[in-house]
């Protein structure tokens, strides 16, 4: 399977979910032998689900990167283009996984970003081809984001400075 357990590093194509095994994995199925405990407690506020622990699976988010903010290690510090191959069906073999990924971005429901595949690592995008976007220091940012489905999980916003041709790390992203 892939995914992120918190205090390992997250491998496979995904952006941190688990693909093959549903919402339930745990982090034996993330190939996390030596996971970490979550700093974010079981009824944090800022929980969006299964907040009461009435799943049936119990604390199921108790090893997701999002109980212990900045402690997994993601598969590229910029980001990967992603939704679980083959959309809801994961374990969706070949041709049928590419035609139903296809049909989502023909349609708008893919979750990629337009003209990527997945897998594509944000460190990859050539530099010139994003307008550069500049925030002074100090400042107010505006941001959003949209939420189509609830699977338990969590986002970040990161900053990390580019300079020049320079790639941007996950020890820059961390230390901003």
């Amino acid at each position: 399977s892939e995914g992120c357990a918190i205090g390992c590093p997250c491998f496979g194509t995904t952006n941190g979910t688990v693909t093959g095994y549903g919402l339930y994995s745990g982090p034996e199925l993330m190939n996390c032998s030596m996971p970490i405990e979550p700093t974010m407690a079981a009824d944090s506020p800022v929980r969006t689900w299964n907040m009461a622990l009435k799943s049936p699976a119990g604390d199921w988010t108790k090893y997701r990167p999002w109980r212990a903010p900045g402690s997994a290690l993601p598969i590229d510090p910029c980001g990967v283009a992603t939704d679980s191959p083959g959309g809801p069906w994961p374990n969706l073999p070949e041709p049928f996984a590419t035609w139903l990924g296809n049909w989502q971005d023909a349609h708008g429901l893919g979750g990629r970003p337009a003209g990527h595949l997945r897998g594509d690592k944000g460190t990859a995008i050539p530099g010139d081809s994003v307008p550069p976007t500049f925030w002074p220091a100090g400042g107010t940012a505006v941001v959003s984001f949209g939420l189509a489905v609830n699977h338990g999980g969590g986002y970040q916003y990161r900053l990390c400075p580019r300079s020049g041709k320079n790639t941007p790390s996950e020890e820059c992203f961390q230390a901003h």
